[in-house]
């Protein structure tokens, strides 16, 4: 059946559209569907005429077979991910380190041909059936060819190594991209950006909140009430430790900043250094320190009734 008796067939056009086409044969189709009592060579030949047209206009549809694509221009490469681990130090000041990961690399000059598996159209055509005499062409990138429609002899795995600008300031999962450094694919001179995740290690003291520097310290029940002094190795800090005064009295769990000594972005206000103050209460007192407490923090007075119970101490 040609194009001209397959567009009689379906009452068309010779240059009807894809939508007109498609129309057509879904009327002849419910009019002569053999499930619904009609007539069965009438709606195969409903069919085959469907499938001339959509063949000859490049399309595909219910029942039809994969036709022939020019080959279309290829995806551009998906990027190439790295991860690089660095201290929080390092991410306060910014740093240059080095990524080490595994790429594809071709020699400069080697025969390109047609891919084998897609035969260089770059999509594979995977059929889904919908129901009696309905089908669907899914197409998908070729995996043989990532697509380009091209393959290579002598592309090889190779271990890579790149510097890598982490800004200062940046957080944990900051991506940094460099062009041109990832995957290359068969047939073209560009290579895929690399796309390195920079991921923070754990501090043994400090933790980020946002660009706050926050930090943990014990006082004793002395420090707390009379104050004390705190030696503070804030990370990324230029000068040497930091050594700040706790004035006041102080509650257990109390919250004490300094201002603007935390992260400092270029484009952010700085943050803050936030050290979190836990009082730890003595397990004994001599009689001078109970003394001593007595008098500057008289008892109450015995209340009455009299106790008839004591409060022993209980396993945590």
């Amino acid at each position: 059946m040609d194009r001209a008796a397959a567009a009689r067939a379906l009452g068309v056009a010779p240059t009807a559209s894809a939508a007109e086409v498609k129309k057509a044969y879904h009327a002849r189709a419910r009019e002569h569907h053999p499930d619904k009592g009609g007539d069965a060579e009438a709606f195969k030949r409903a069919k085959a005429a469907y499938d001339v047209l959509t063949g000859a206009a490049g399309g595909v549809g219910p029942g039809a077979s994969p036709v022939a694509h020019p080959p279309r221009p290829p995806a551009p490469p998906r990027p190439t991910r790295a991860t690089l681990t660095v201290s929080l130090a390092e991410l306060c000041t910014g740093c240059v380190k080095r990524v080490r990961f595994e790429r594809t690399r071709f020699p400069k000059g080697c025969a390109v041909r047609p891919c084998a598996a897609c035969a260089g159209r770059g999509v594979a055509v995977r059929v889904v059936r919908l129901g009696p005499h309905v089908q669907q062409h899914i197409q998908s990138p070729c995996a043989a060819c990532q697509g380009t429609g091209r393959t290579a002899d002598g592309g090889a795995r190779e271990a890579a190594q790149v510097d890598v600008a982490v800004p200062r300031g940046a957080r944990h999962g900051h991506v940094v991209q460099i062009r041109g450094e990832g995957e290359q694919r068969a047939g073209e001179a560009r290579a895929a950006d690399l796309l390195v995740e920079v991921r923070q290690a754990k501090d043994p003291e400090w933790t980020r909140e946002g660009d706050d520097l926050r930090i943990a310290k014990s006082l004793t029940l002395g420090e707390a009430l009379l104050g004390t002094q705190l030696r503070l190795d804030v990370p990324g800090r230029e000068g040497g430790p930091l050594h700040a005064r706790v004035e006041g009295v102080v509650r257990h769990g109390e919250r004490r900043r300094i201002r603007g000594l935390g992260v400092r972005p270029p484009r952010r206000p700085a943050g803050d250094v936030v050290v979190e103050l836990a009082v730890q209460m003595p397990s004994e007192l001599s009689e001078a320190q109970r003394a001593a407490l007595a008098e500057a923090f008289p008892p109450p007075e015995a209340s009455s009734p009299a106790p008839t119970h004591t409060l022993e101490r209980a396993e945590p």
